[in-house]
């Protein structure tokens, strides 16, 4: 360790109460700013893995930032804690690692479908003020009943089954295949979406999954073309789906489109499959920051790609957006559990990054205008804003 790190680390210790998890020291502790800390929820393996690791970049990077300027009263140390898919994992987590340390003054997570409503419910309870980044589904459905201290940035997965299936009725198809890895909210977006086909009649056959360590890719590709589908629903991960998609087109089944969720959204799927992906279709319950020359967003951009070396990840811009809130909240005065919870309790409206949110005042719920669903199709190595469902056509 260096001289600077140790006496950066030494400087910590002394204005922080209790030790922090790997991971948690801010960008810029002072002596004389006292540290109080966020944790960033999400699961940090599995197919969900790549988008709360985005959705907590952003916020890590917003709370960094803002540790160095001098209108923080406060010090916001950011540790991410891993809640897996299992609600038991998750539920030991949050319980030791966040609601017992009262330094812990918020939470923000991107949780998936398994521990959704466990940990909502637990943070609930506890009158934790959270900013949710996440569209998972909660198991228990009265989780959300009465939510006041959570503000969720996001639609959720059933506007994203709404839209991908309004996307696979607009290619104009006759029958559409199914399939996923197993995973639990993937299933779910695909029932959900499975469910609004055949409310338009649109005929579907659910594949085999291709579950964790089970390579059948050929056993899916064989399934889908004796059954005769034209589009491919694809509920997995994009390293997983490049693999579908050449196996696909292994199988003599090259003009088989693949529609998938935001988890295909990635780069993995696209340096995996080059030329041989363009026209696949990613939907995505997240804003998309790659064609925007607004000042602001560049920065955003800017700042992300010096941290960590790419270009921002899907709900990157909505976990930034949930850490300048934070901010701000701080900067008005709000710099324990309590003053936040109130400040989240009153915040109606947030101007962010690429869009303007709208929360439900008694739930917390976001306001879902048409389009905030974000559809791409690839395009030359590239995920490529698609503005009109109807407009998708055939690939080329």
């Amino acid at each position: 360790m260096s001289a600077a790190a140790v006496l950066t680390l030494a400087s910590f210790v002394l204005v922080s109460c209790r030790p922090l998890p790997p991971g948690a020291l801010p960008a810029s502790p002072l002596p004389d700013r006292e540290v109080k800390k966020v944790a960033l929820l999400g699961p940090t393996r599995g197919t969900n893995a790549g988008p709360a690791q985005g959705a907590l970049e952003g916020t890590r990077l917003a709370l960094d930032l803002a540790n160095q300027e001098a209108d923080m009263p406060i010090a916001l140390a950011a540790f991410t804690m891993n809640t897996g898919t299992d609600p038991m994992e998750a539920r030991a987590i949050v319980a030791q690692q966040v609601l017992e340390d009262p330094d812990v003054v918020a939470v923000v997570m991107w949780p998936s479908t398994g521990e959704a409503g466990v940990v909502r419910d637990m943070l609930e309870e506890a009158k934790m003020p959270v900013l949710d980044l996440s569209p998972a589904l909660s198991v228990n459905p009265d989780v959300d009943a009465d939510v006041s201290l959570r503000l969720s940035f996001t639609p959720d997965d059933a506007q994203q089954a709404r839209t991908l299936a309004e996307v696979i009725i607009d290619l104009g198809i006759q029958r559409a295949c199914a399939a996923g890895d197993g995973d639990v909210r993937g299933e779910s977006i695909k029932l959900l979406t499975i469910a609004r086909l055949h409310a338009k009649h649109v005929k579907t056959t659910t594949i085999t999954p291709v579950l964790p360590g089970e390579a059948i890719y050929d056993a899916l590709a064989t399934e889908v073309v004796d059954a005769d589908c034209d589009v491919l629903l694809w509920t997995g991960g994009g390293t997983d789906g490049a693999v579908v998609r050449a196996s696909l087109d292994a199988a003599g089944a090259q003009d088989v489109r693949m529609v998938g969720a935001d988890v295909l959204r990635n780069e993995a799927f696209l340096s995996n499959t080059l030329d041989a992906g363009a026209g696949t279709i990613a939907v995505c319950p997240c804003v998309d920051v790659s064609t925007s020359s607004d000042v602001d967003v560049q920065a955003f951009i800017q700042e992300y790609q010096a941290k960590y070396g790419g270009s921002p990840a899907a709900y990157a811009a909505e976990g930034w957006d949930a850490g300048t809130l934070l901010v701000e909240a701080v900067e008005q005065g709000a710099v324990d559990r309590a003053e936040l919870a109130a400040a989240l309790q009153e915040t109606t409206a947030f101007s962010g990054v690429v869009t303007d949110y709208r929360f439900e005042k008694t739930t917390g719920m976001r306001e879902v205008d048409e389009g905030d669903v974000f559809i791409s199709e690839a395009r030359a190595g590239r995920w490529v804003p698609v503005d009109a469902v109807a407009g998708l056509g055939p690939a080329s």
